[in-house]
């Protein structure tokens, strides 16, 4: 499919978060590979963490999520990396959404998405998404 990358110094939102990267629409329907990578500059404000997310244009919700919840600790520049099997109809696209805890404070830098057709990853069958609580997004007790 391709590749897609986000301008540098992205200011982050809070959940959902900001739109980073983006494939073009998918042409071939099928499963593929989703690989994402974003640096994420992480501000002692976000006290959770700063997260990024994969998801389809029509669906919206979160599938996996690669970040950091270590703000507090190691602030600053953290890996977010997401690797995904998806299921994508034809004119489709993938996107990437970062987010930190708070918003507005952090940031992304390089943001990429590669999405590759492969039709089958294994002979195993289709595995089911549930609803899933966004790291970083729970209130600490």
């Amino acid at each position: 499919m391709g590749l897609s990358s986000s301008n540098s110094d992205v200011a982050l939102a809070a959940f959902p978060g900001t739109l980073v990267a983006s494939t073009n629409s998918i042409a071939t329907s099928g499963t593929y590979f989703i690989s994402v990578s974003a640096l994420l500059d992480i501000n002692a404000t976000d006290s959770l963490g700063a997260f990024c997310y994969d998801t389809l244009a029509s669906n919206g919700s979160p599938f996996e999520f690669g970040g950091s919840s270590s703000a507090g600790v190691a602030q600053g520049f953290q890996q977010a990396a997401i690797t995904d099997v998806i299921g994508i109809g034809q004119g489709d696209s993938v996107q990437v959404w970062c987010y930190g805890s708070t918003g507005g404070v952090s940031d992304a830098f390089n943001a990429v998405v590669t999405a590759t057709l492969i039709n089958s990853a294994s002979d195993a069958p289709a595995v089911r998404r549930h609803p899933r609580t966004p790291p970083g997004t729970l209130k600490p007790e």
